[in-house]
């Protein structure tokens, strides 16, 4: 069964919402508000995204119909879905809100919440006006503040990763590794040369090491005879599991992030292999003060300098740097002379960076192994020479262009993080790195330098010189970007690509239904319904459940090919829709819709006005067969209704237990013109059914109260 994890959507400057309008979702969401408030947009959003995730062409945001869509939005084009009264702002932003309490994945406890946002813009080479998507951000909140995480901008083909996020963030799980593998160490049993004939143990064997009980995990050396190699047993320890951890007082999630040697992992560790010195924490000691307060950059502000740079005085690169910072900033000398500024370029050449040669191809470089411990300014400086026609502001701008040329389908199609696809960019070209690798080390190393330049002296001064193994750090990096990719865009993709959508008139009351369309998608659905051999117990139950009759019965054997015929069983006599009311051909629409989604794995279905034509004891009996499709097949609902039946029964069944508070949401969306509504009353009026059945905050008028008021002028009209 699929899960949806993203917990909530926002809109800003599309159609009604013109501020930022957030949306929660729940296993039921619940849409309502007066016509023309709303309701239909964030729907209409979710099936453009969709069309923007199935049928993508690189990052177009395309309007036209697809015509494999069995449901249309109907937007027109881009301009058309800005806000109106927001017109100078050409562009809108959906974004997502993914927690980390969903999922047993660890990676959701280290990032906490996360908040993806993706703006479009009008696309100004289409003549339809379609749109592109613009930037992708991810965030996380601390505090009240938004502390920037990833970003890519596809106009500017800018790509950025908050490496000194990344290591802030783990470096204290690294320390809280360190101290759980030197108490393991007094668990690890070596054997003795001269008793290993008398021990038999093997992995997973319940053995008792000390005051521990437990599986173990077996360590073997291999050595050659006559019939090939044998292995010989050279240690064993307890498996590194919850109930290990527990024993020693360990936060489990904390230990199986990381592999035996102190690498972040995406897999769960059950044993140590070697309990070696974790050669990450060195990397660490020139990393741990990096402010993550301070807003992010894209890019380093030194590159604005560096770009000043003539090609020509490369030769005197770190003096010209210098005059042209001191130049801007006359404080600069408080904290540095010259001496110690060129001391900078030696600490940051200690870190990381792939050095740079050629390969004697024009106008092409690579480099060789990422781990060479050589690596300098000077690679850069070679570098840039070989490859700007200017300076460094030419460079950076055609090589970031090929990139984006390449790897235009980065985002979406690949999901790979940025380091991943240089490593495939390295096995490509036998072993050497390309442009795309070089360009982002350079971008990496004067983010470093730039942090470094303005640390307070006495600071900088009291760090740790300490040689770097660069190989951990891009380990780190990499299995940092797949699973934030993975937590993130991933899902978003899941939620709209598997997501149905089920419109107000489901379908037209035929005899037969052809496989070709009749006005309605109900066609479709028969003709996959009517292919698959699915049990009916789920269809046949709320059939019955709504006194419709005793079961359904479809015959396609009347035309074959052609069409089906679709019977309600009532004892031992079918009788075909058409003769039972349109308003029973709706609801069958809706409970097959629902049935066949399930069995095609969705995971999300938006549903609008699914109480049309429906007695009100029957509208309410709705909020039942929601909640056992969610309960049986994990399909979560979006509903857009005007139903106080619907609504009500979801009251009484929070109040009597059956559903849980979190497992309901309603939005009221009241006028878009703020003159209309109440004084300081939201756009978006998120309302939460409480355990009593009470709602935490009010309707807007007219809806719950409409029939009271009614009540109450027939009385006074009676009395008079």
């Amino acid at each position: 069964m699929k899960n949806n994890i993203i917990e909530g959507i926002s809109l800003e400057n599309f159609r009604v919402f013109k501020d930022k309008s957030d949306f929660e979702l729940a296993p039921i969401t619940i849409l309502t508000g007066a016509n023309s408030s709303g309701k239909s947009s964030v729907i209409k959003a979710l099936k453009l995204m969709q069309d923007f995730y199935k049928y993508k062409d690189n990052q177009s945001l395309n309007f036209k119909e697809n015509e494999e869509s069995s449901y249309h939005h109907q937007l027109g084009d881009f301009n058309m879905v800005l806000n109106r009264d927001n017109s100078d702002k050409k562009e809108f932003t959906i974004s997502y809100k993914i927690p980390y309490k969903y999922w047993d994945n660890d990676w959701y406890n280290y990032w906490g919440d996360l908040f993806i946002e993706n703006t479009f813009c009008l696309n100004e080479n289409s003549n339809l006006n379609n749109g592109k998507l613009h930037i992708s951000s991810i965030y996380i909140e601390k505090d009240e503040e938004r502390i920037l995480i990833s970003q890519i901008d596809y106009n500017s083909q800018n790509r950025y990763f908050n490496i000194p996020f990344i290591i802030d963030k783990f470096q204290s799980l690294f320390k809280k590794f360190s101290e759980y593998k030197n108490k393991i160490e007094q668990y690890i049993v070596k054997v003795d040369e001269k008793n290993r004939d008398k021990i038999f143990i093997e992995d997973g064997d319940i053995v008792t090491i000390k005051d521990y009980t437990g599986p173990v995990s077996c360590q073997y050396n291999f050595y050659p005879t006559f019939d090939g190699c044998s292995p010989v047993l050279e240690k064993y320890y307890p498996q590194i599991n919850q109930q290990f951890c527990d024993f020693m007082g360990f936060d489990y999630t904390k230990f199986r992030i990381f592999d035996s040697n102190g690498v972040l992992t995406s897999y769960q560790m059950t044993e140590v292999n070697d309990l070696k010195p974790i050669s990450i924490n060195e990397l660490m000691h020139d990393y741990g003060n990096f402010n993550m307060n301070e807003s992010c950059i894209k890019n380093p502000k030194l590159l604005e300098s560096i770009a000043q740079i003539p090609l020509e005085n490369y030769d005197n690169f770190e003096q010209s740097l210098w005059n042209i910072l001191v130049e801007k900033d006359s404080t600069l000398f408080n904290k540095h002379s010259f001496e110690s500024f060129l001391k900078l370029f030696t600490k940051s050449d200690e870190v990381f960076l792939p050095y740079v040669e050629f390969d004697g191809v024009e106008d092409r470089i690579y480099s060789v192994n990422i781990n060479d411990e050589n690596a300098s300014l000077q690679s850069i400086k070679d570098f840039i020479k070989a490859n700007a026609t200017k300076d460094f502001d030419s460079f950076l701008t055609r090589i970031m262009g090929e990139i984006h040329k390449e790897n235009s389908n980065y985002l979406y199609n690949n999901h790979e993080s940025i380091t991943s696809q240089i490593m495939n960019d390295y096995y490509n070209h036998g072993g050497k790195y390309p442009n795309s690798c070089n360009v982002i080390s350079i971008l990496r190393y004067f983010y470093l330098f730039e942090y470094y330049l303005n640390l307070p002296n006495d600071t900088t001064q009291e760090y740790k010189e300490t040689k770097l193994k660069k190989s951990d750090l891009y380990s780190l990096i990499e299995t940092a970007e797949k699973e934030l990719d993975k937590l993130t865009y991933f899902q978003i993709a899941l939620l709209h690509t598997d997501s149905d959508f089920v419109e107000a008139v489901r379908a037209n009351t035929q005899r037969l239904y052809t496989f070709n369309s009749q006005g309605t998608s109900f066609n479709q659905l028969l003709a996959k319904f009517s292919d698959k051999k699915y049990p009916l117990d789920f269809v046949n139950k709320w059939v019955k459940e709504f006194e419709i009759g005793d079961g359904i019965d479809y015959q396609t054997d009347l035309l074959p090919g052609v069409g089906i015929q679709l019977n309600i069983m009532k004892g031992d006599k079918k009788i075909n829709i058409v003769d039972l009311g349109y308003g029973i051909t709706q609801f069958l629409a809706l409970l097959l819709r629902i049935f066949c989604s399930a069995k095609e794995g969705k995971i999300i279905m938006a549903i609008e006005e699914p109480e049309t034509n429906l007695h009100p004891k029957y509208q309410s009996k709705l909020a039942d067969l929601f909640f056992d499709a969610y309960k049986q097949f994990g399909i979560h609902f979006i509903i857009e209704t005007h139903s106080e039946y619907l609504i009500r029964k979801l009251q009484y069944m929070t109040a009597k237990g059956d559903v849980k508070p979190d497992e309901t949401v309603i939005h009221y969306i009241g006028n878009p013109d703020a003159t209309k509504r109440e004084p300081e009353e939201e756009q978006v009026r998120i309302i939460h059914i409480q355990a009593n059945g009470d709602l935490s905050q009010p309707f807007g008028k007219g809806f719950f109260d409409e029939a009271d008021n009614l009540a109450m002028q027939l009385w006074s009209f009676s009395k008079n």
